[in-house]
């Protein structure tokens, strides 16, 4: 489990920075609060791990946010 600044971008998707950093990006966000990873689904997880290794944020959708990545479609 680690902490995340949560900020909602303009587009709808989720951006989440590792805490104690501030989003830096191009993009304006609005800013949530502070969550923790055990908040989210393993596969969103990962999926944020892997982003974390290239960039400084990672971006996840607003069902992956809310857990409901394993919908039936």
């Amino acid at each position: 489990m680690w902490l995340m600044n949560a900020y909602r971008g303009r587009d709808g998707n989720y951006i989440l920075v590792t805490y104690p950093r501030k989003y830096e990006g191009r993009e304006e966000a609005l800013y949530l609060g502070v969550m923790t990873s055990a908040s989210l689904g393993l596969d969103a997880r990962r999926g944020i791990m892997r982003q974390l290794v290239d960039h400084p944020y990672a971006r996840i959708t607003p069902d992956q946010f809310y857990g409901q990545s394993a919908a039936v479609r």
